[in-house]
């Protein structure tokens, strides 16, 4: 039996210890074909219209090497995902809170250490993650962007995956390459996400509709393959001053045009169905993503 066969053994094992599970989050990836199309400041302001809607949140920056989370919010972790893997830490302990009671989870390098965990630290770091699912109703995953093997099994591996796309001919066109080469891995793989799409930057409700249609159009023609419209988000200058001022927009800019229109998002979000008793939640993550790393 070789290593990949025990740990998937491994994880279906404590799958199957904790189906009784009765709380269990939505776990939310938010990526993009390309950088610079605002997916993380998407992230933090969603997260935080979802915190004023009821909803307890943890964002995981699995963004490598770029921790644009911690700067947007103007907080410093002192722990990171590294310090629960190989450290004493619990997971409580990694989670640095933000505005609203937002907390997220700093990677460190810990994603990448994933990778190179063997059984008994595999089994370790399920059971010290495990306590999130009371921790948090929706866990959103701000990854890197583009098509890196680490960005396709966050994708793969989630319940929802939002790809965040401006009107930009580039940005449209990488969208659909990232979304073709998720179709392609399903095929091999057998995981296939429900992929929503979200506009940034649009002038126009027209133009975002616009630009949701042209995926939409080329995904069910050339990919068999349903995508869904999330929403749009204007073009805003409040946006750009709320950076500058490493504030959330939402918070900074309460009734701009792009905070009204991420409500509606982070409603729409709460809205898409959600089993528990199903293959769903942080636990049903954790199970795909260690079989898609091995």
């Amino acid at each position: 039996m070789d290593q990949a066969t025990r740990l998937r053994m491994m994880v279906n094992q404590h799958h199957n210890e904790q189906k009784d599970y009765a709380k269990k989050a939505k776990v939310v990836t938010v990526t993009s074909g390309k950088g610079g199309v605002g997916k993380t400041n998407i992230t933090i302001n969603t997260a935080l219209t979802l915190a004023q809607q009821g909803k307890k949140v943890v964002i995981l920056d699995a963004d490598l090497g770029l921790s644009n989370i911690e700067v947007l919010l103007g907080v410093i972790p002192t722990a990171t995902l590294s310090d629960l893997i190989f450290g004493q830490k619990n997971v409580k302990d990694i989670l640095t809170s933000g505005p609203l009671g937002v907390q997220f989870i700093s990677s460190g390098s810990g994603v990448d250490d994933l990778v190179h965990l063997n059984s008994s630290q595999i089994q370790e770091f399920i059971n010290k993650l495990q306590p999130l699912e009371e921790m948090a109703d929706i866990v959103l995953i701000d990854t890197g962007a583009g098509v890196s093997d680490t960005v396709m099994q966050f994708i793969q591996a989630s319940d929802e995956t939002v790809v965040v796309v401006t009107p930009e001919p580039t940005s449209i066109t990488d969208a659909y390459a990232l979304i073709k080469t998720v179709r392609n891995n399903a095929r091999v793989k057998g995981f296939l996400p429900k992929i929503h799409l979200l506009v940034n930057r649009a002038d126009t409700l027209a133009e975002g509709q616009e630009v949701f249609n042209k995926i939409f159009q080329a995904s069910r023609k050339f990919l068999n393959m349903p995508v869904y419209h999330l929403g749009s988000v204007p073009y805003d200058r409040k946006v750009i001053e709320a950076v500058k001022l490493q504030k959330p927009f939402c918070l900074s800019y309460p009734d701009s045009a792009a905070t009204k229109a991420i409500r509606t998002i982070g409603r729409s979000l709460i809205d898409l169905p959600h089993e528990p008793a199903k293959n769903t939640g942080l636990g049903e993550f954790m199970k795909k993503l260690f079989h898609l790393i091995g």
